[in-house]
């Protein structure tokens, strides 16, 4: 019998043949934080006329890099400290009789996040941003044709620490290709005039 991957029925499975040693990255720890970006992110729009009549933003970058461990209590453990930072692309629409003006600006956020991370010797730790959003805009006049526009700034962190390892596992062997499933072809392949015709 050809075992193949997918599901099998627990105590159904077929036997493995074996045990191999494989060469893995090791997950020792694995977590997600959803956290907003302190203070807020704020620009100060300039040369905007009349009223302003919209605000968005986007966040345009957002990344996340591990900083450095610290000891903790537990042992096995460190406070691992990692820097998210991004930019957050501002537009909004100023508006006199007749007229829109629309004036972009840009601002960057930073902040430092600390974890709790189960990470012994020989580990490494990383993060990554699965997401991140703005909220809508609000602007405060400060001056004449001067609006203050800020924006909170959520994100979505996975925090991981790992280490390359080698580890013995039940194994049915090495994967063997199946065969591709095909779509139908759009055109003959090869074409029939692929020669020329023999002469009779």
């Amino acid at each position: 019998m050809r075992v193949t991957p997918g599901p099998c029925t627990p105590g159904e499975c077929p036997p493995y043949g074996e045990i191999d040693c494989i060469r893995v990255d090791k997950v020792y720890d694995y977590c997600f934080e959803a956290d907003t970006i302190q203070p807020q992110v704020c620009v100060t729009i300039e040369g905007c006329p009349g009223t302003l009549t919209s605000a968005t933003c986007t966040v345009s970058t957002v990344s996340c890099t591990w900083l450095m461990n610290s000891p903790s209590a537990t042992a096995g453990f460190a406070i691992s400290t990692f820097l998210i930072s991004g930019t957050v692309d501002f537009t909004v629409a100023c508006t006199t009789p007749g007229t829109t003006v629309m004036r972009t600006d840009t601002a960057t956020f930073s902040m430092t996040k600390s974890i709790l991370l189960c990470a012994p010797d020989g580990t490494t730790q990383s993060c990554e941003v699965l997401s991140a959003v703005c909220t809508p805009p609000i602007a405060l006049p400060t001056k004449v044709n001067t609006f203050n526009v800020c924006t909170t700034v959520g994100v979505c962190t996975t925090f991981e620490s790992i280490a390359n390892v080698k580890i013995m596992v039940p194994s049915y062997g090495f994967c063997v290709p199946a065969p591709c499933e095909v779509s139908p072809l759009i055109l003959p392949c090869p074409p029939s005039s692929l020669f020329p015709p023999q002469c009779t």
